[in-house]
């Protein structure tokens, strides 16, 4: 197949058909595109009725294909997953060249894009908003508590989980047992596939499926998001600054969005001696640990889909 199997399985032509139908019918002049996964349909809208197209791209996916490569350790998968790769890059990018206008949601992906496709013009950055979570300052957090929220059913969650366990929790939980890592989203089997040892030994703890997952951030003293691989926006991590967390993030993090600032409103590391240095200083001082917690919970003043909807629209009706 010409295109790599993640995009052509969500292509077929009857659906094809039935939306060319509604767009002649409804006389559509624009059609907007989240992700290159169903991009084949815009692209064949706009060579069919000569309407235009736009592409959100929620991530580069070739780029996540490309860290599975990376990080394979079999021969096979990596030479399988390295073809896939190829392909998935040629179609992505010239769907950014084929479509009227792509947004980018991540500093990191924009920045990549224009790299890849330099001298285009239709390309914009454009922060996705978030559902913002109420905050509720009479919970208590628990001391030397830090909490991980993500399906480990994904390739990407589960190795950036794996590799924090393995190079900083196992480290800091020697010297310092007195720290806990709870776990949500998960079933007990899905952590002990993904971690290989039976982590309940140190200081893991899975809190399951929560009802208020608001409520387990802002109960626990620090949250943690190890993004080793990765691409877009960690929607969890917008979450948690709302609620006031002071949140642990790696680089990959960090660049994600050009409002954080290390010691400001998160808490960068990259590795273990990073990691247990800023730990150390934030339990010595309070008063940072407030500082950094309040100005996390006004990162996402200015994400909200009323100002992303008017930018669309303004974009659509210059067109």
């Amino acid at each position: 197949e010409k295109l790599p199997y993640k995009f052509n399985k969500y292509y077929s032509k009857t659906v094809y058909r039935r939306v060319a139908a509604i767009v002649k019918e409804q006389q559509i002049s624009s059609v907007w595109c989240n992700h290159p996964h169903v991009a084949r349909y815009a692209i064949q809208l706009k060579k069919d009725f000569k309407i235009r197209i736009y592409l959100r791209e929620h991530n580069i996916e070739y780029s996540l294909v490309q860290q599975v490569a990376q990080v394979s350790s079999n021969p096979l998968i990596k030479m399988f997953v390295g073809y896939q790769f190829r392909k998935t890059r040629n179609f992505e990018v010239d769907c950014w060249r084929t479509f009227d206008q792509v947004y980018f949601i991540s500093r990191t992906d924009f920045s990549q894009a224009t790299q890849e496709a330099p001298g285009q013009k239709n390309f914009r950055l454009l922060y996705d908003s978030f559902q913002k979570m109420e905050r509720k300052p009479s919970i208590v957090k628990e001391p030397l508590s830090f909490i991980f929220t993500a399906s480990l059913t994904t390739f990407q969650n589960a190795y950036n989980l794996t590799r924090f366990v393995k190079e900083v929790w196992l480290p800091l939980f020697e010297e310092h047992p007195e720290n806990k890592l709870y776990l949500t989203g998960n079933n007990d089997e899905v952590i002990k596939k993904a971690l290989k040892i039976n982590y309940t030994e140190f200081g893991i703890y899975n809190l399951g499926f929560v009802d208020d997952i608001g409520e387990a951030i802002q109960s626990k003293k620090y949250f943690v998001s190890p993004s080793y691989v990765g691409s877009g926006v960690r929607i969890k991590v917008l979450n948690a600054l709302n609620l006031g967390a002071v949140c642990f993030v790696t680089p990959l993090d960090v660049d994600m969005l050009d409002v954080l600032k290390d010691q400001e409103n998160i808490v960068r590391f990259s590795d273990y001696n990073e990691f247990a240095a800023n730990l150390a200083k934030l339990e010595k001082d309070e008063k940072r640990y407030n500082y950094i917690a309040l100005n996390a919970s006004h990162v996402g003043a200015n994400f909200t889909w009323t100002n992303y909807a008017e930018i669309i629209n303004n974009d659509i009706n210059e067109d």
